[in-house]
């Protein structure tokens, strides 16, 4: 789960790639914040999307989205 202080330290870490002056370290540190970044925000969309209902107007009937593959 990402929490502020892990977004904290992407921001930190970004701050120092983009001055190129990281260390190899906080570069792998960075890549996996940023994978699991990425992954929550992946997992959150795809439960936004699995929430969806939508109402026929003309029948009252109430479905979920369908998903695709």
């Amino acid at each position: 789960m990402i929490n502020d202080l892990k977004i904290k330290r992407i921001n930190e870490l970004y701050k120092k790639y983009k001055n190129n002056s990281i260390t190899i370290d906080e570069e792998k540190e960075r890549q996996q914040l940023r994978k699991e970044y990425i992954e929550a925000t992946k997992k959150n969309i795809e439960n936004r999307l699995n929430s969806i209902k939508i109402k026929d107007s003309k029948t009252g009937i109430i479905k979920k989205l369908k998903k695709r593959d």
